[in-house]
């Protein structure tokens, strides 16, 4: 047996997490795409967008993170800095 389930999480026995942030980052993705279709056909403030994000989104992502929050995940960042130029109404190329 190598991977154990733990609160919907299979962890590897090796300890690595690289599947577990992967797998997070992929359920939030989907997450994400549903809230700008969403967005896209309704005419909504940014405060509610940044909102609706923080409520559906960022669960996912944060998930277990105080297991893998001590490693340096760009992932993550990478997906609130895209959603937060969406909201804005920036380029995605627009600095952080």
């Amino acid at each position: 047996m190598d991977e154990f389930c733990y609160l919907g999480v299979k962890l590897h026995y090796t300890g690595n997490l690289a599947r577990v942030i992967k797998s997070l980052n992929n359920q939030a993705l989907k997450a994400y795409t549903h809230l700008l279709s969403v967005f896209s056909r309704t005419n909504i403030d940014t405060k509610t967008k940044l909102s609706v994000f923080d409520s559906l989104v960022v669960p996912i992502i944060l998930y277990i993170s105080v297991v893998w929050g001590i490693y340096n995940i760009k992932e993550i960042d990478k997906l609130h800095f895209k959603f937060c130029k969406y909201a804005l109404g920036v380029r995605q190329t627009t600095s952080n």
